[in-house]
């Protein structure tokens, strides 16, 4: 229901800024605005696009790979958003390609989204299903649970080749 509104409440409000703004300044520096702002938006889209997929790229395991992914996807976002024309999106768009304010956004979605997993995990232990991690996590609730993988027991230990080695003394000197 909210993205109907949002659907709605979004071109309403930019008709509304666009008129507001013509009014004031003229239309056709409003829609140099428009177009300076979506051409801006691109090339700025483009830059920091490219700084984030550098970030992917040489991510290491110490790293927070879902905000970066986040982030990517806050930029995909802006781009979107700065081509639409209008100045309420223009200006979320911009918001978004702040790297301190995307940053914060993604920080916050990916600290909302493991508050949302655990809760997801708790609901499906309390219901009795098996979790993600559980090794038949894709059967049926219903399911007969499989048998586990018959285990070998392991081959006699191999002995070494020092073991098989017989030693050959060289030296006559030395006494045996």
């Amino acid at each position: 229901m909210w993205i109907f509104l949002l659907l709605i409440a979004v071109p309403l409000t930019e008709i509304g800024l666009f008129i507001w703004i013509g009014d004031e300044i003229g239309l056709w520096t409003t829609l140099a605005i428009v177009v300076a702002t979506a051409l801006l938006g691109a090339v700025t889209l483009r830059r920091q696009g490219l700084q984030t997929f550098q970030k992917l790229s040489n991510l290491r395991a110490d790293q927070e790979a879902p905000i970066v992914l986040i982030e990517g996807l806050l930029i995909a976002a802006a781009g979107l958003l700065l081509l639409t024309p209008g100045f309420l999106t223009d200006t979320i768009g911009f918001l978004f390609l702040i790297p301190p304010v995307r940053v914060a956004i993604a920080r916050r979605a990916a600290a909302r989204a493991v508050v949302y997993a655990a809760r997801g995990m708790e609901a499906r232990a309390s219901q009795g299903e098996p979790s993600a991690a559980s090794p038949h996590s894709s059967d049926p609730p219903h399911a007969e649970p499989r048998p586990s993988a018959v285990r070998r027991p392991d081959p006699a230990p191999r002995r070494s080749d020092a073991e098989d080695a017989t030693v050959i003394d060289d030296d006559p000197t030395r006494s045996t």
